[in-house]
């Protein structure tokens, strides 16, 4: 694993370890499908055993980007982003 997936993994593995609630939600929102971040994207699925994890591909829209957030907005959920659109 190389260095920057297992900063995103440690990152969000050390947020989830310290849910006091339980099973978190997780919402991965990608700029777009990149074959690059799967490992990044697995190696999350496996640290978030337990948790609900969703992935939303913003496909390069930024109308779109704003659809998923205003789903996400006042829920209690850890937001990662992949990509200069979804950040």
């Amino acid at each position: 694993m190389t260095i920057p997936r297992l900063a995103v993994a440690l990152a969000v593995a050390s947020l989830l370890a310290s849910s006091p609630l339980g099973a978190a939600e997780v919402a991965v929102l990608k700029s777009t499908e990149t074959p690059a971040w799967r490992p990044a994207l697995e190696a999350l699925r496996r640290v978030a055993v337990g948790h609900n994890v969703t992935e939303y591909d913003l496909r390069g829209d930024r109308t779109e980007g704003e659809k998923v957030l205003a789903t996400l907005k006042g829920k209690p959920v850890i937001v990662v982003a992949m990509g200069p659109l979804a950040a």
